[in-house]
């Protein structure tokens, strides 16, 4: 992959989670939601065809939660998107097929 369309690459998922101005942050010095967005655009950076997700929105303010649903709805197309929740909402908004797990 040639530099420039790694640097195009990271671009572009900064303004898709809306970081663009937290480029020169430290990761210590981001809030908790910003934190789960950097850690979203990591699993999305390369766009890979499968991407593994753990409770992607656990322990956000509704208003943050709602734009990882918006992020991950749109980023979806054309990948195979695994992801862990215990919202119903959460699975209902953002999946084309749930499976529940009972005593697992």
């Amino acid at each position: 992959m040639k530099i420039d369309s790694i640097e195009q690459n990271v671009e572009n998922t900064l303004q898709n989670l809306k970081l663009e101005k937290f480029r020169k942050f430290l990761v210590r010095e981001l809030s908790g939601g910003m934190k789960r967005r950097l850690s979203l655009g990591i699993s999305l950076v390369g766009n890979p065809s499968i991407v593994f997700l753990d409770e992607p929105t656990t322990g956000l303010d509704p208003e943050n939660k709602r734009q990882i649903w918006d992020i991950l709805a749109n980023c979806k197309q054309g990948k195979c998107m695994i992801l862990t929740t215990h919202l119903m909402d959460e699975a209902e908004i953002l999946s084309d097929r749930i499976g529940i797990i009972v005593h697992g």
